[in-house]
């Protein structure tokens, strides 16, 4: 019995490895070209191309464009995907008054991050992510 116990432990704790380095790896990848300005917390950015990168506590994205590092921005909540969506990895970002607000990252064959929850009547634009 504890036998049995110790082995379906170990393999829980090398699944959440493996998932965790995944998911890592996927996340480091993740660029856009983004042809508006937007903001990112109390920061606006020009138009151009920029990576996301999920640091390694989980709970913030480094943005980066240019090849300098823009800002710092904290995840709210993670989102869950549909198994069976056929949505592409994306970033949603809302539009309240002619501005645009990061809102959510979609990561490849992951689930989404939750960035700004905006609470004013808004659209969304989507922008894919770059292969």
């Amino acid at each position: 019995m504890r036998t049995k116990i110790f082995a379906a432990l170990g393999l829980a704790l090398l699944l959440s490895v493996g998932t965790g380095l995944a998911l890592q790896w996927t996340v480091e990848s993740l660029r856009a070209k983004i042809d508006f300005p937007f903001s990112i917390g109390t920061k606006v950015l020009p138009a151009g191309e920029y990576s996301f990168r999920l640091n390694e506590s989980n709970d913030m994205f480094r943005v980066e464009g240019g090849g300098k590092e823009e800002g710092l921005v904290p995840v709210m909540s993670r989102l869950a995907t549909d198994t069976y969506s056929t949505a592409k990895p994306r970033l949603v970002f809302d539009e309240v008054g002619g501005k645009y607000f990061l809102s959510e990252i979609w990561v490849p064959e992951a689930d989404g991050f939750l960035i700004k929850a905006t609470k004013e009547k808004h659209t969304h634009k989507i922008v894919e992510l770059m292969k």
